[in-house]
């Protein structure tokens, strides 16, 4: 009996591994970049239709500073930290500019969203003040998704065009609203491969589709409707081993409320271990030897202020013979912010020592192509300012560089999302956690 699944296991792999070569078994992250974090999209309900323009408004402005906050930071508490009420109870502060958008499905418009873009810099600034976390997105695990829908016998498996065809059973927007970034299947994906909740899908087939896409999670969910029109709503979470780790159920309820709560949840347990961890603070001292133009102390110094959200503050100390002296306070992982400075063009790390937390490097006018730039950082070779004839030498000695140095309040944490001590939830009959 082992021999038969081994084998049918294997010509599985065949199969997904033909799929892939032709390059069409998955289209991509359904989420947003990190810049996108700070957008937030708020449908006006049928219920709010008879609200004043302004009460409607107010009523989208309050929900979506309470989404912002929850994808920001990973917490789901919020309302319960007198450190966010500022934002909460004066949201237009924080606000950069608004629109009203037509909601449209299937090239009809079905209702209105508000999209509120909150000021990036003003929120860095407040996080910084109060010592609060950041979770950045690019340290977030991507999640596979797998949906389906079963209609008395049938199932349709909600792949690219099904969702399209089933806005109600549209996992990306709750995904997209909570900053979980998402992988969706394509259509050229065969109904064997499909993952369905219940089914008992073998950890070896999790981690394989896992791999191919390399996805940190796959979750599966399933809305079943009867012949009588009774709903009832399956959902199952794998880690990168293939174990199942988090699950729930409801019966009669929204598909859609299913979805925002899920991936409510998943926003809340994905930053668990990033959470625990940004709250140690540390402190590094960077040496930058040959220093000669201004040019390059003034892009060195702003390509360690755009370490956001790794850094919490950057002081240029002292400069002095060429030689530079940063104080760079940062929350997280050493060896993160380590490997963020070595992708900094033209600064090449010549020693470290991770006990005393002190970084020796050089300027380089050598862009260093051969390291690769984090596209967390913002910072890259074509927008790298470099030492050139036109650049003014370093005169003044000992003193330290006239550029202002800003400080921006985030952290980062390991590529490793923590798992460990996982419990199986289940999905409560009760009130929903989502925003």
């Amino acid at each position: 009996m082992l021999g038969v699944w081994q084998n049918n296991w294997r010509s599985v792999q065949k199969v997904v591994a033909m799929l892939f070569v032709m390059s069409a078994f998955f289209v991509g992250s359904a989420a947003h970049a990190g810049d996108e974090l700070f957008d937030v999209k708020i449908p006006i309900s049928d219920s709010d239709a008879n609200l004043s323009k302004q009460d409607q408004f107010d009523k989208a402005l309050a929900e979506a500073s309470r989404v912002e906050l929850m994808r920001l930071t990973g917490r789901l508490d919020i309302n319960d930290d007198d450190e966010f009420q500022e934002l909460l109870q004066n949201p237009k502060d924080w606000l950069s500019r608004y629109s009203y958008q037509p909601i449209v499905q299937e090239g009809v418009a079905v209702g209105t969203q508000i999209e509120f873009s909150f000021d990036r810099k003003h929120i860095y600034q407040y996080f910084q003040k109060h010592n609060l976390v950041l979770w950045p997105y690019s340290n977030r695990p991507k999640t596979l998704v797998f949906g389906s829908q079963k209609l008395g016998n049938d199932t349709v498996n909600l792949n690219a065009d099904a969702l399209e065809d089933n806005p109600a059973l549209d996992y990306r927007k709750p995904a997209e609203r909570m900053g979980v970034p998402v992988l969706e299947p394509s259509n050229a994906v065969d109904s064997s491969l499909w993952v369905y909740p219940l089914q008992n899908a073998s950890p070896e087939q999790i981690v394989f589709l896992e791999s191919q896409v390399k996805a940190d999670y796959l979750m599966t969910y399933q809305e079943e409707v009867s012949e009588t029109g009774d709903k009832a709503f399956h959902w199952e979470l794998f880690d990168k081993q293939g174990q199942k780790v988090l699950d729930g159920q409801a019966d009669n309820t929204l598909a859609m409320d299913n979805l925002k709560d899920i991936f409510a949840r998943l926003l809340d347990y994905y930053s668990q271990g990033y959470r625990a961890q940004a709250d140690i603070l540390g402190s590094l001292t960077l040496t930058l030897d040959n220093v000669k133009q201004v040019e390059d102390l003034e892009s060195v110094e702003t390509a360690l202020n755009n370490l956001k959200p790794v850094v919490h503050s950057v002081r240029l100390n002292t400069l002095q013979n060429n030689q530079a002296n940063f104080e760079i306070i940062y929350q997280g992982i050493y060896s993160n912010l380590l490997t963020k400075i070595q992708q900094i063009p033209h600064v090449l790390v010549t020693d470290n020592d991770a006990v005393i937390g002190v970084v020796q490097a050089k300027w380089s006018d050598e862009a260093q192509p051969n390291q690769p730039v984090d596209s967390s950082t913002g910072v890259s070779p074509d927008t790298a300012v470099s030492g050139s004839a036109s650049s003014t030498p370093l005169a003044i000695q000992g003193q330290a560089s006239s550029s202002a140095i800003s400080q921006n309040p985030q952290v980062e944490k390991g590529n490793d999302v923590q798992t460990e001590g996982a419990v199986i939830e289940t999905m409560p009959q009760g009130e929903s956690i989502a925003p």
